[in-house]
């Protein structure tokens, strides 16, 4: 039926939340609600948010990227998360050779990690007991040598996880000097 035809205007503006469409002088949509449903305010605040969040995680990049000391964050099961540049450098492995392995990969055979020691005596009792902080302890190369490292340890929450970060600083050259000293005063 002709009359049922619907003309299309080919030089129509596209749709734009910012800017509803008027039509006859009459606005088309609701003032300050987008075709999601969502105030232009809350919209407004979600942007803002996430621009905060994308800020945060920059700076916390730079600082761990520029960081001398390794640092990598781990999960409850000892899994790697994160790892530095530094981390990298320092034990050998390529930063995705590291994130998805167990913690285990940068501890010596036969040395247990102070933080599955510090994690299981903490898990027992529900608190945190045990120091973290400048623990002395080897660590491995992919190379298979150890390497005396100083960790501090910290934990936080995200999403009901506890993940845990690990600031590794390599002594060998402070261990070599402490020796240096002890052989120069036995003479």
């Amino acid at each position: 039926c002709p009359s049922s035809r619907i003309a299309l205007n080919k030089n129509a503006i596209p749709y734009d939340p910012e800017r509803p469409a008027v039509a006859s002088g009459i606005r088309i949509g609701t003032p300050g609600v987008t075709s999601q449903g969502m105030r232009e305010g809350e919209m407004r605040q979600i942007a803002g948010r996430t621009a905060e969040l994308d800020a945060s995680e920059a700076r916390y990049r730079l600082v761990t990227d520029s960081a001398s000391d390794a640092i990598i964050t781990i999960d409850e099961r000892g899994m790697i998360l994160y790892a530095n540049a530094t981390a990298e450098r320092g034990f050998g492995y390529r930063v995705d050779e590291l994130v998805g392995r167990h913690l285990d990969v940068l501890v010596p055979e036969g040395v247990q990690s102070p933080h599955e020691d510090g994690a299981r005596s903490d898990a027992l009792s529900g608190e945190r007991r045990s120091s973290w902080q400048a623990v002395e302890t080897p660590a491995r190369h992919k190379d298979g040598r150890e390497i005396p490292v100083e960790v501090s340890f910290g934990e936080y929450n995200e999403g009901g996880r506890r993940l845990f970060t690990a600031i590794l600083r390599d002594v060998t050259e402070r261990k070599l000097a402490e020796e240096a000293i002890k052989k120069s005063e036995e003479y």
